[in-house]
């Protein structure tokens, strides 16, 4: 079993202390001078470092990982925001395998989601008793998994599932499905929810850049610490990303009364949106747009990461005829159709760029 190894986190390791035990995972909290000195083991491991106590503990951490470590970056939220963002650009900059960045600020249910997915991409890999010297890298121990499993497409299917992390929550009468991938390109993406009352702000980030993604980030956490949502603060925190990044960026927000199930939504022209199985009608890009959603309802956004992942290798018409053909299936199905024909001629766990489909459905 791999062990999780948490390096100068204690007061977040004492945090999460119930939900790593729920999940039945092994894990060490260790100083930082104690994990530079660890005895190293031939099998990857998962591997959280702290960004809380500055650029050359943060550095010195990093030179001690191994190639085929899986990394993430927990910030405290007593971290000053331009310490932060630094933190997250040495993070991304020096750390190739790095896999996600955690803020201690996120509510515990969406930290402990976070948790359970490496938790599933961990038992997938490093917990398959077979000898760990036959493989080679990452990509041979994925084939070596496809080949213990009796039905190639279920096999394939299991995989997806394992490697795509998939979120599904309700607030009222709205369901909200959210399903992400990873990428090989410097391409991010960045998909969270936050609540009020009375109403649902939906968010997804894209950028091409890594070091945008971390700048967006810090911003994005500030703005939704505020907990007062309405159309003029969502259109000037549109308006700000574009004038800092420009083209670079893209934004999907969408704000919904609870009880109405109203929504206002700004959307960029990258994003595709369909209703009940047709393009949505926007206004032109950061002009928001208002729709009502009934009973029965489905509103379905796919990300600008996740059309490029269809144009590599096909064109956006088959995309179209997916959304099409498999309409009436159940939301987390027709998800799951259209990721796995999003990467079915690219080779190796994970997909060309980061992508992301958000299903919005009003219960019956």
């Amino acid at each position: 079993m791999t062990t999780w190894i948490f390096a100068d986190l204690k007061p977040f390791v004492d945090r999460i202390t119930s939900v790593l035990k729920k999940l039945s995972i092994e894990y060490s909290s260790q100083s930082t001078q104690d994990f530079c000195q660890r005895k190293r083991i031939k099998s990857p491991q998962i591997i959280f470092l702290s960004g809380n106590n500055g650029k050359k503990y943060l550095q010195e951490q990093i030179k001690h990982i191994d190639q085929n470590d899986l990394i993430y970056l927990v910030l405290s939220p007593s971290l000053p925001p331009d310490e932060k963002t630094e933190q997250i650009d040495l993070f991304l900059k020096e750390s190739h395998q790095c896999k996600g960045i955690i803020d201690e600020r996120w509510p515990a249910g969406f930290i402990s989601s976070q948790l359970r997915g490496i938790k599933k991409i961990s038992d997938l890999f490093f917990e398959i008793d077979m000898d760990q010297d036959y493989f080679e890298d990452f990509e041979q121990r994925l084939s070596e998994v496809s080949k213990h499993l009796s039905d190639q497409l279920k096999s394939v299917k299991q995989l997806h599932r394992i490697l795509t992390p998939q979120r599904q929550l309700q607030f009222g009468r709205l369901k909200t499905f959210c399903k992400y991938a990873s990428g090989d390109s410097n391409h991010s993406e960045f998909w969270d929810i936050a609540r009020t009352k009375k109403h649902q702000l939906s968010f997804l980030l894209s950028t091409e850049s890594s070091k945008d993604l971390s700048k967006m980030l810090s911003q994005t956490i500030s703005f939704l610490n505020e907990k007062q949502y309405n159309i003029k603060k969502i259109t000037h925190f549109y308006q700000y990303f574009k004038m800092a990044l420009g083209d670079s960026f893209s934004v999907f927000m969408m704000l919904t009364d609870i009880d109405t199930t109203q929504s206002t939504i700004l959307m960029d022209a990258p994003f595709l949106s369909f209703i009940n199985g047709n393009p949505l009608k926007m206004n032109p890009p950061g002009q928001t747009t208002t729709i009502e959603m009934k009973e029965g309802d489905k509103l379905f956004v796919i990300s600008p990461g996740m059309i490029k992942n269809y144009e590599k290798d096909f064109q956006t018409e088959e995309l179209l005829r997916i959304i099409k053909m498999k309409w009436q299936l159940q939301s987390e199905e027709l998800m799951n159709q259209v990721f796995l024909h999003s990467k079915i001629n690219k080779k190796g766990p994970f997909h060309y760029h980061d992508g992301t489909c958000i299903i919005f459905e009003v219960e019956i």
